[in-house]
């Protein structure tokens, strides 16, 4: 199993999109979950974060996030994440390709919840 990357440059239209693909076939993922989180310094106590999620093309596009440093992360159940640092500017956006490498996922816990519910014998 490999590891997973993510790649990225400057582009000309602002907000950041991309495109997530498995390596060596670079056949598209959907379902992805692309996260930006903003880097303040110090660091900020309300944590702000936009998400994208992959179409069927692997494709996917944030506007809303305004120009600054952010933490960039693509995860996708069954595959190794890839995160980076990026920074957008006023003029410029962010195109990023991520590649995710398959990985062997375990659960740790797994668990059976049981509820009763008792209802009254007039209402039966």
């Amino acid at each position: 199993m490999g590891q997973s990357a993510l790649g990225w440059e400057r582009d000309r239209i602002n907000g950041v999109s991309g495109k997530v693909v498995a390596p060596g076939t670079l056949a598209p993922i959907h379902g992805a979950t692309v996260t930006l989180t903003v880097l303040t310094n110090p660091p900020d106590s309300r944590e702000r974060t936009y998400r994208a999620i992959t179409d069927d093309t692997g494709e996917f596009r944030i506007d809303s996030a305004p120009p600054g440093r952010y933490l960039m992360r693509v995860r996708r159940l069954g595959y190794r994440q890839a995160h980076d640092t990026i920074q957008t500017m006023p003029d410029s956006g962010v195109k990023a390709t991520g590649l995710l490498a398959r990985d062997i996922v375990r659960f740790d816990e797994c668990g059976i919840m049981y509820q009763e519910v008792r209802v009254p014998w007039w209402k039966r």
